[in-house]
């Protein structure tokens, strides 16, 4: 084997024995060609149709200021204020940051909405163009049924938020005791006991009972029952699920009025009401 690998060795040397190397060059086919136009057309046409979108979304903004929020022919002129509680006009003017003068489609609906129903004693608020120069501003306020503390100056509605002086009306009752910290027009008090004082006024705020249950004050004192005080001087302790002792309350009433009686004080801490004799 030696001697054969030898020989074939030397005659590669005298024939010039080297290796050949095959380029081989592919072009690419017709069909490769049309697929590669295809997708190249898809994505200009994709890239030209968002340019018309944004042109044209540019070009109605421009449009629309100069039909609208640029026009002078719709200037704020009127505004029309209508509330079914005290608030006046000119405070929910100034509250809501609006002025005569100002173009009626540059006064954002929701940002306006909004500053006027940050106000206490706003529960809701609607407002709507009237073309060409006015706008309309409805407002649903918060109906005030207790004042915080005896000599208090702040009122709560049924549901527990705080309003202000400019909501309060004389001869409302109050809640008295633990409320939370210096509670500001705006809050809204989570307290369940206070809740629970709103939930017996505004029952024996109703026809119902409105005539024989008329409270004067509600202390809540942190305790397990109520300190009720009636407008004619009677106390009332009221314990346990107080809301449904009220009409035994209002039957207990009725009879000392029928009897022509008095009594300094009535006690429904106990399963039966306990009553002077």
């Amino acid at each position: 084997m030696g001697l054969l690998d030898r020989k074939r060795r030397r005659n590669r040397r005298n024939y010039g024995y080297r290796p050949v190397t095959l380029l081989v060059k592919a072009r690419p086919t017709r069909r490769g060609w049309r697929t590669n136009m295809f997708a190249l057309g898809a994505v200009l046409c994709v890239g030209l149709l968002i340019g018309l979108c944004v042109l044209g979304w540019f070009g109605l903004r421009i449009a629309s200021r100069a039909l609208f929020s640029e026009n002078d022919d719709f200037l704020l002129r009127h505004i029309e204020v209508k509330s079914d509680g005290r608030l006046t006009a000119a405070y929910v003017v100034r509250m809501a940051k609006l002025a005569t003068g100002m173009n009626l489609f540059a006064v954002d609906i929701e940002d306006t909405r909004g500053r006027i129903e940050r106000i206490s004693s706003v529960k809701s608020a609607e407002l709507g163009r009237i073309l060409p120069d006015t706008l309309r501003i409805r407002i649903e306020e918060r109906v005030p049924i207790a004042r915080l503390e005896k000599d208090g100056y702040l009122y709560l509605d049924r549901e527990g938020r705080v309003l202000g002086s400019q909501a309060g009306v004389s001869g409302l009752p109050y809640i008295a005791g633990n409320h939370g910290k210096g509670p500001i027009p705006g809050d809204v008090i989570r307290d369940e006991d206070v809740l629970e004082a709103l939930a017996i006024l505004d029952i024996c705020d109703r026809p119902r009972f409105a005539e024989t249950i008329r409270i004067a004050g509600i202390d809540i004192g942190g305790q397990r029952y109520f300190h009720l005080t009636l407008r004619d001087g009677t106390a009332v302790l009221l314990g346990g699920d107080k809301t449904a002792k009220l009409p035994v309350l209002q039957s207990v009433l009725q009879t000392l009025k029928r009897q022509g009686r008095r009594v300094p004080e009535i006690n429904f801490r106990f399963k039966e009401p306990v009553i002077p004799p």
